[in-house]
């Protein structure tokens, strides 16, 4: 069996864990399929990052550090996971109207926002949380 070491996470592995360069070639690729995956997913990551909200993974990452890697909202962990188990990164909350940034939100906290934001009876759903749902809380 051959062993190659990968160009990125520095271990032997055999070559059946590369990528071939070419079809029919016995060349392969100097990354292990891994780190291509890992490389692939973080590329895609920055590009969407950029493209739909102008923030790069660099100001995602200073965001997540000041908020401690917490949601903005509710300041949890996010929980919700990929078909994969691996937990899926905190969401990046935007003003629908202006574009703007607000902070990075757990998957509940976003989708309640997004129901919530624009929704003509605001106003009732803020009464419900302070008046009724706070009241039971006070009431125990």
């Amino acid at each position: 069996m051959q062993i190659k070491v990968c160009g990125t996470c520095r271990e032997p592995k055999p070559v059946t864990d590369f990528y071939r360069i070419a079809k029919g070639v016995d060349y392969w690729r100097s990354d292990c399929k891994d780190c291509q995956k890992t490389k692939r997913r973080l590329t895609y990551r920055a590009d969407l990052l950029r493209r739909e909200y102008g923030v790069t993974l660099a100001q995602y990452d200073e965001m997540l550090a000041r908020q401690g890697g917490l949601c903005a909202i509710c300041r949890k962990p996010e929980t919700t996971r990929r078909s994969s188990g691996e937990v899926l990164p905190l969401a990046v909350d935007h003003d629908h109207a202006t574009g703007g940034v607000r902070g990075l939100l757990c998957m509940r906290c976003n989708l309640l926002t997004g129901v919530f934001e624009g929704h003509p009876d605001c106003d009732r759903i803020e009464a419900m949380i302070e008046t009724y749902l706070e009241g039971f809380r006070t009431a125990e």
